[in-house]
This record gives structure tokens, C-alpha cells and sequence, in this order.
């Protein structure tokens, strides 16, 4: 029995003016991390239109390895670029008036941007 394998090579062209060549593109070592801290109205957990954005907390990136922390104030589409594999712990402070589940858990992949949602609720407190 003769089995036969057909391998197909995608190439780009890159331009340089007087000359082209092909090359692949590098494949990426890192990864991201995207963080959303939203006010969820109905309590669903889950980001929708009516969930307004929280911007000006601050946020970690915490390597559960190594205990490494990259700190950051949150925007509206917070992302941490650059980010080594690995098992992180994202982490946001408490905003006064408000309830948070402030802590999730991340594995970081090269090449990929993980998305972790941070809901916030009205507190009940007063």
C-alpha cells in the first residue's frame, strides 16, 4: 500500500522597492489579556448593552508562578499586551457603593487574547 501526503506552504510577499521576497510570519511567543469591569444591571454576569462600562479602577495581572504583578487603571477596552504563558490571576479593586466577584483566573496562550469579565453590582450596604 503506498500512502501519499499533500502539504500546502502559505507564503506572503513582502515588498521592499526594488526586490520582493517571501516570508512567513513570525509566530507569536505572548499573549493578551483583555479585562471588561462593567455595572451589570440584572445580575446575569454577563456583559450586555444596557451594562454600563467602569473606567478609572485599578486592575492586576497577577503571574501565579512567580507572583509578578502589572498594575494598570482601567479604560474602557483594557488589555495587557506582551503577556508570557502561563496561569494569571486578574484582580480589581473594590469601587465604594458597588459589589464585585474581583478575582478571576486566566491561562494566558501565545497568540491568543484571553477575555476576562469583571461584573460589578450595586451594593446593598449603606
Amino acid at each position: 500500500m503506498i500512502t501519499t501526503t499533500t502539504t500546502t506552504t502559505t507564503t506572503s510577499t513582502v515588498n521592499t522597492g526594488s526586490q520582493s521576497t517571501n516570508s512567513a510570519p513570525p509566530a507569536s511567543t505572548t499573549g493578551s489579556v483583555s479585562v471588561r469591569l462593567f455595572l451589570d444591571h440584572n445580575k446575569n454576569t454577563i456583559q450586555e448593552t444596557t451594562d454600563e462600562d467602569l473606567t478609572g479602577l485599578q486592575i492586576k495581572l497577577i503571574d501565579t508562578n512567580l507572583q509578578e504583578q502589572i498594575i494598570m487603571s482601567t479604560c474602557k477596552d483594557d488589555v495587557f499586551l506582551n503577556v508570557q504563558p502561563g496561569k494569571y490571576t486578574v484582580t480589581s479593586q473594590m469601587a465604594q457603593g458597588y459589589a464585585c466577584d474581583c478575582s478571576k483566573t486566566v491561562t494566558v496562550v501565545a497568540g491568543v487574547e484571553s477575555v476576562v469579565a469583571l461584573p460589578y453590582t450595586k451594593s446593598l450596604r449603606k
